[in-house]
């Protein structure tokens, strides 16, 4: 069997096949469970800062570049799908 004895086999090989396409673009895929949360650490590389953070959830996006502390971001309370993207830009210190 598998790791999600509530999903048929279907159902499981499509999820793999979804989490190996993202793993294949550079997405990380996670689970959390209903009602959870997920910290984030979002650490630019040498050279580079933060520009934004944008939180897509329940159909709604969002800029939380504002809830970012110290490269961290916690995604609380999560009950449905949501994506996540972090964009970085040049500091112009190097």
């Amino acid at each position: 069997m598998h790791e999600y004895p509530e999903m048929t086999g279907q159902e499981f090989e499509t999820l793999e096949f979804i989490k190996k396409e993202l793993d294949a673009l550079g997405i990380e895929y996670v689970e959390v469970p209903d009602g959870g949360a997920r910290t984030f650490y979002l650490y630019p590389d040498e050279g580079f800062r933060l520009a934004s953070v944008v939180l897509e959830r329940a159909g709604r996006t969002a800029d939380v570049t504002g809830d970012v502390a110290g490269g961290v971001f916690v995604l609380a309370d999560v009950r449905e799908d949501c994506a996540l993207a972090a964009s970085f830009e040049p500091s112009g210190v190097v």
